[in-house]
């Protein structure tokens, strides 16, 4: 991938214009587009959020389409189900360390 591929000169990062620092969200877009692309090594280490990003993006339409076809909504059950996990001390700790940790790797490599 070269430099500017999939980058511009706009900043829409709030955590970079303000900080000056990036977010544990910050490359996700290109990361994803690597993905797509094949590039699966290459888009895990510019960002690994980007793997939740691909999920969603696949998961969404067929969880919408089974909810039409079933007449129930299993998108807010889905939503539902993420939030009591993230209720839990356990699911709450999980996420933030690994949020931490690409914030961390972000911040490293200076996405």
């Amino acid at each position: 991938m070269s430099a500017s591929e999939g980058q511009t000169a706009i900043t829409v990062c709030p955590s970079k214009l303000v900080y000056h620092i990036p977010c544990p969200g910050c490359g996700v877009t290109r990361a994803s587009l690597l993905f797509l692309k094949g590039q699966f090594l290459n888009a895990v280490r510019l960002n690994p959020n980007c793997l939740a990003a691909i999920f969603f993006l696949f998961a969404y339409p067929v969880i919408a389409f089974y909810s039409l076809l079933t007449r129930h909504s299993y998108i807010a059950d889905t939503w539902e189900w993420g939030l009591g996990m993230l209720k839990k001390k356990w699911g709450l700790g999980v996420f933030l360390l690994c949020e931490a940790a690409i914030w961390i790797h972000n911040f490293i490599n200076q996405i």
